[in-house]
């Protein structure tokens, strides 16, 4: 996982020649102040620190001598982009991070630049969770286009939540099951298996069980009831993966009320509130 750390530096006043920097990234298992909550305030973590990685880097300092070359980075350019765009992108997830996903757009664009379509998918990925949904469409549709392209189930997978955001309800259904289905060339040689990844299911169940709710009046009962009849596998589905998953148990019970089976309906109220209240 990638972590972006913001650091201030200061300069001290004197500084006439290049700033040298250097850095390591140093883990220890366990939080002394968690572990103090835990077991009182006289607790001492006492474990090995390890040093799992060291860098340096060498500023210029205005109107100083011009500075040396700094450490050579191990990766190319496009990749050192896309990682950092990787870490604001987490951390533009957080409520209060906001600002680290128009960092990350920036990053990810000059991934793109550099001729990498993993820079037009993560913009998607960053326009999407800002809310600019055409604007992910486009990124996607400029991620096919690369040589190499995108991998084509990343594409679907990312498509699908904007055309399920958007109402079109039948082009997201039939996406979400393309990739449960296993249906592109490539995921099985590469191992994956998309079947067995129950948010996937949880999305396609609920734009099936959203797609019942169009099916009004007595003369669509019939198409209503095969929406909710489908939503309810894939829903299940999900369960068997992760009998405690709350969206699966919220919207089953929804589904059961709507087909009339009260019974089921209260057993997945119940589980939905033992899973809610832990």
């Amino acid at each position: 996982m990638a972590v972006v750390v913001h650091y201030a530096i200061g300069v001290p006043p004197d500084q006439r020649g290049p700033l040298a920097v250097k850095v390591k990234l140093q883990y220890r298992k366990f939080d002394a102040r968690y572990m103090q909550l835990v077991h009182g305030k006289k607790f001492i973590n006492d474990l090995p620190i390890t040093t799992i990685a060291t860098d340096w880097i060498v500023f210029p300092i205005e109107g100083a001598e011009k500075a040396a070359a700094s450490a050579e980075a191990p990766a190319p350019p496009w990749q050192r982009w896309h990682d950092y765009g990787i870490g604001l992108l987490l951390e533009g997830s957080k409520a209060s991070e906001k600002g680290g996903l128009i960092q990350a757009t920036t990053a990810f664009l000059q991934v793109e630049k550099l001729g990498k379509a993993d820079g037009a998918v993560n913009l998607a990925r960053a326009y999407f969770k800002e809310g600019r949904l055409e604007d992910a469409v486009i990124a996607l549709q400029r991620a096919s286009r690369f040589d190499p392209p995108a991998p084509p189930w990343t594409v679907t997978w990312l498509n699908s939540p904007v055309d399920k955001q958007n109402g079109v309800l039948d082009k997201a259904i039939a996406e979400f099951r393309s990739i449960v289905g296993k249906e592109f060339a490539g995921l099985t040689p590469r191992g994956f298996d998309f079947s067995k990844d129950y948010e996937i299911l949880n999305e396609l169940g609920q734009s099936l069980f959203e797609r019942a709710k169009m099916e009004r009046g007595p003369e669509r009962q019939a198409a209503h009831r095969k929406f909710l009849e489908e939503a309810a596998v894939a829903f299940n589905k999900t369960l068997a993966l992760d009998p405690e998953n709350l969206t699966a148990h919220y919207t089953l019970a929804l589904i059961d009320a709507d087909l009339g089976d009260q019974a089921g309906a209260e057993e997945h109220r119940k589980l939905a509130r033992a899973v809610s209240t832990g």
